[in-house]
């Protein structure tokens, strides 16, 4: 395990960590992170969101009459993922998990 303070370091296939709405998540990169023609307000580079795929869970929930429906991105490895979506990872600490060869 590695932390990772650079995106530039990061390659297509490698499986990361990192913590989204007070929850850790292990996602694997369908793509290498790519610079965004925007700057941050203070000079510094910055990403494009990156496409990712995910676990993700619905359950169905009630609370007295009214039933609804809740859509959860869950910790699993990525053999076990079916959902793609983007993640953006500018300013967050990334775990490198495991890097594909």
């Amino acid at each position: 395990m590695e932390l990772i303070k650079d995106l530039s370091l990061l390659e297509k296939g490698d499986e990361i960590v990192i913590a989204t709405s007070s929850s850790l998540k292990r996602i694997k990169l369908l793509q290498k992170p790519e610079l965004s023609k925007v700057k941050s307000w203070n000079g510094s580079f910055r990403y494009k969101a990156v496409k990712a795929s995910v676990k993700r869970v619905s359950e169905d929930r009630t609370s007295g009459n009214y039933k609804y429906t809740v859509v959860l991105d869950v910790f699993a490895p990525a053999e076990e993922h079916n959902f793609i979506k983007r993640f953006n990872l500018n300013f967050k600490d990334i775990l490198l998990i495991k890097r594909e060869i």
